[in-house]
């Protein structure tokens, strides 16, 4: 594990084909950035100006502009972080960054919903078909996207008999 400090740096008009445009921190001790450092420009798949993955300390970024920077198939055009959120202090500029989710800051998943549609759950006495939606969120609130398509996952489950303990359907005569 290695401790970095970017201060008073321009990092500006990169490109990554995956992550961290401007700035790439992964497994770091301590990531300082700062001090009027400036992010401009970048490009990546995810995290267009920083990408920061398994701080083991909440990086520090304060008294920083982070602009124009594009994520092009995830979240985060200014900053993406995984498992550790970065500590933002004073005077820090996020502006003007573009994502598929969280322009300025995102982060990778935080929370999934699940919604049963269509399904009688007890005494079911025809064959079912529910659709089951799983949504998946960010620790902003974000629906996490990828290459602009929602990471929704919606199935639908047909069943021949009906899904009342051993199977069988109950007949209405036997109701």
């Amino acid at each position: 594990l290695s401790e970095a400090s970017v201060l008073n740096s321009d990092i500006a008009n990169n490109k990554a084909g995956g992550t961290g445009g401007g700035l790439f921190a992964d497994y770091q001790k301590s990531l300082k950035v700062g001090d009027g450092t400036v992010l401009a420009h970048n490009e990546a798949a995810f995290g267009g100006g920083i990408y920061i993955e398994d701080s083991w300390q909440s990086a520090v970024i304060k008294r920083c502009s982070i602009v124009y920077n594009v994520a092009h198939d995830g979240g985060g055009g200014g900053i993406l972080w995984e498992r550790t959120p970065p500590e933002l202090g004073e005077d820090v500029l996020m502006d003007s960054n573009i994502a598929q989710y969280g322009n300025q800051i995102a982060s990778g998943i935080a929370r999934l919903t699940a919604a049963l549609r269509g399904a009688i759950i007890t005494a079911n006495t025809e064959p079912i078909s529910p659709e089951i939606r799983v949504s998946i969120f960010d620790n902003y609130g974000n629906t996490v996207r990828r290459r602009n398509m929602a990471t929704t996952v919606v199935a639908t489950i047909f069943s021949e008999t009906c899904m009342y303990r051993d199977n069988p359907c109950p007949t209405h005569e036997s109701m």
